[in-house]
């Protein structure tokens, strides 16, 4: 949904798709400098570690289950360059005013929320830091996307 607003901003001269909705593909396989890839649900596989400036994601770990979030942020740490960003909204507890809760409670909604402390520690152990967030709308509440970046000089892999 994000890409050509994505693209127009950053003027990339490669810009990977990993999609798995295969109707959506016709369409972004016309985006300006567009590589699709195989897209399994779970990995970025035909990435190279280190390889990409920003990676992101919109609108989908607000509706995938916490393993699948969890295995594409760990993929998303190990793809992005050092000095590189990866941006990607999810629904955390900042989401979750008793209103919105009882909103989506009345629709039975089925976003997926994920702690936002654990995704920042999680992505910090991967040496990535949080740069900022802010709310965009997923009715009837938001999701908060999150940025984060690779220091130019940092260790590119997990501390444990």
């Amino acid at each position: 949904l994000y890409a050509e607003e994505v693209i127009a901003a950053v003027h990339p001269v490669r810009y990977e798709v990993y999609e798995t909705a295969r109707d959506w593909l016709p369409r972004l396989s016309r985006l300006p400098n567009a590589v699709m890839h195989d897209a399994d649900g779970r990995t970025l596989s035909q990435t190279p570690d280190h390889s990409v400036d920003l990676v992101h994601s919109h609108k989908l770990f607000v509706y995938t289950e916490f393993f699948a979030t969890a295995g594409y942020l760990e993929e998303m740490a190990r793809v992005v360059r050092p000095g590189g960003a990866v941006a990607f909204d999810i629904v955390t507890e900042e989401c979750m005013d008793d209103d919105t809760i009882s909103e989506w409670v009345q629709i039975a909604s089925f976003y997926r929320p994920v702690p936002r402390v654990w995704v920042i520690e999680f992505m910090k152990r991967r040496g990535l830091t949080l740069c900022g967030s802010y709310f965009p709308p997923l009715p009837p509440g938001t999701a908060e996307l999150l940025v984060f970046r690779r220091e130019a000089t940092a260790s590119t892999g997990p501390s444990r």
